[in-house]
């Protein structure tokens, strides 16, 4: 199969995937053209090597404890400042 072949078949399978409401997830991503290839065809997820390795569980838990805390943290300082926004406080020059 050519890799014009090819190209055709994946935007088949996510026009296809879209048409009956589906989420597309793309695996085995290891290049920056394959995902943007993907983006801009309409894909909706992506997972491969290009994003990150394989992780043990304890790997990806670390990972999601530290996505979480800076969510947190995000979160945090907003309330922070629209607390400050509503009492009239100027804000913090930091």
């Amino acid at each position: 199969m050519s890799s014009s072949e090819a190209a055709a078949v994946v935007q088949g399978i996510i026009c296809l995937a879209h048409s009956l409401r589906l989420k597309v997830i793309a695996e085995g991503v290891e290049t920056l053209e394959q995902m943007e290839f993907l983006k801009s065809h309409g894909c909706d997820q992506y997972q491969g090597f290009y994003l990150s390795p394989p992780l043990t569980a304890a790997a990806y838990e670390k990972l999601l404890r530290a996505e979480a805390q800076a969510t947190s943290d995000a979160l945090d300082e907003e309330a922070a400042r629209t607390h400050s926004r509503l009492a009239g406080i100027p804000p913090d020059p930091a």
